[in-house]
């Protein structure tokens, strides 16, 4: 009896140990960083750090350049990136105080991105609009509105000379 104690004991410290080292390996933040990032999230749901961050609901968005492309993540508080929670969001550009550059974003996988190419360098005010309500000028709409400045190069974008 005493045997069999103590071998249920073991088996439950040795499964304890498991579940807690499991739990150690699930990372926190992204574990690439951003010059080696290929655009995809990672399989903990993450993404580099880079860009504009806001509140949005009970969680984040994250505004940034990849490509010389727009695109839009939605996160959750713990800053993993979730679907999308709407289908379309716009923003006006004011690019060195007088020039204006308005950009659509829909889905395009995890995250709203906008097809129009964007060169650098990144810095431009930037009033966007998340469409809560759709197309529908009655539904309110979430507007932010931030200073934006990304001086990382990211891929496909050729550096001045």
């Amino acid at each position: 009896m005493k045997t069999i104690f103590s071998l249920f004991f073991l088996l439950s410290l040795v499964g304890v140990a498991s579940v807690q080292a499991q739990e150690a390996e699930a990372p926190t933040a992204a574990t690439v960083p951003v010059e080696e990032w290929n655009g995809s999230v990672d399989e903990f749901g993450f993404i580099p750090e880079l860009g504009h961050y806001a509140a949005y609901n009970e969680g984040y968005l994250n505004f940034r350049v990849w490509n010389n492309r727009i695109r839009l993540y939605f996160m959750d508080k713990d800053r993993r990136v979730i679907e999308s929670p709407v289908d379309l969001a716009t923003a006006r550009l004011t690019i060195r105080g007088d020039r204006n550059q308005f950009i659509r974003m829909q889905p395009q996988g995890k995250y709203l991105g906008s097809p129009q190419f964007l060169r650098p360098p990144f810095l431009f005010r930037v009033n966007l609009v998340v469409r809560d309500g759709g197309e529908s000028e009655e539904e309110p709409n979430s507007a932010f509105s931030f200073m934006f400045r990304q001086d990382r190069i990211t891929p496909g974008e050729e550096p001045e000379s």
